[in-house]
């Protein structure tokens, strides 16, 4: 398994990890537009040639924020949320990028025990930051 850069051909495929945890929504349109202009943060997890992970990391020069943590549900417990989270982290970390936020909803109990990991701290009911 690695973690690397997503490509345009991996849109399809990430389309279809995210739809295990996620209706589709209208600003998924510019997932291409993000890989070719930040390919370093949109990161996918890779198995056998398999997408099986993603996590976008987004900095609008105010904010840093975490998106689209997933992991294929046939592949979690495996520590891949753990090493994307830490991947998006250290490329934050290496833009001179010292937290990030993210939103979780109460009902993902998984995501809220990965964050624990981290020690993510909640600051608004779904709401989580974290100083790198």
């Amino acid at each position: 398994m690695i973690i690397r850069n997503a490509r345009p051909e991996d849109i399809p495929a990430v389309l279809e990890l995210w739809r295990q945890f996620w209706t589709p929504q209208p600003f998924e349109s510019n997932l291409q537009k993000k890989i070719e202009k930040e390919p370093d943060m949109v990161l996918v997890a890779e198995d056998h040639g398999n997408i099986i992970g993603t996590v976008i990391g987004g900095f609008d020069l105010w904010w840093s924020w975490i998106y689209r943590v997933a992991v294929d549900q046939k592949s979690q417990r495996r520590g891949i949320g753990i090493l994307l989270l830490k991947e998006i982290q250290e490329r934050f970390k290496a833009r001179g990028i010292n937290s990030a936020g993210l939103i979780v909803s109460p009902e993902n109990k998984a995501m809220l025990s990965l964050l624990r990991k981290f020690a993510y701290r909640e600051h608004k009911e779904g709401h989580y930051g974290i100083k790198f």
